[in-house]
């Protein structure tokens, strides 16, 4: 409706500041990050993420979330396979990569509002996993 297009377009005007921090946030962490442990997903370099969330894959996913958590560090996962739901259930295909990748699949927070000691902190919990 018309008040939603109003407030999204304001919006606009100060969502390029908030942006821009994302992708520092996820550059610091591209450089920063260094457990063998968790791996960094490899990004296109012919493309530009808007870092809206930052990815890792890890071995056992609900431990590492529990040790983020044990930490004061909020994680969840945000991708699962479409065909789990029942209205896709019949183009269920065995597909490996993608259970790999599922099943291990972290976000960590990667927002505006991280302040500098909070990147230290969060880089610092994941490389000492």
């Amino acid at each position: 409706n018309n008040l939603n297009a109003a407030i999204g377009i304001e919006q606009l005007n100060t969502i390029r500041p908030l942006i821009d921090k994302h992708k520092l946030n996820s550059a610091y962490y591209d450089k920063n990050i260094n457990n063998p442990k968790i791996e960094k997903l490899q990004r296109d370099k012919n493309s530009e993420s808007s870092s809206w969330i930052y990815s890792l894959l890890t071995e056992d996913r609900e431990a590492f979330q529990s040790y983020l958590s044990n930490h004061g560090i909020g994680s969840d996962w945000v991708h699962v396979r479409n065909d789990q739901y029942s209205i896709f259930e019949k183009f269920r295909t065995n597909l490996p990569n993608l259970d790999y990748f599922e099943s291990r699949l972290i976000n960590i927070p990667v927002g505006w509002w991280l302040s500098a000691e909070d990147l230290n902190y969060i880089v610092k919990t994941v490389n000492q996993y």
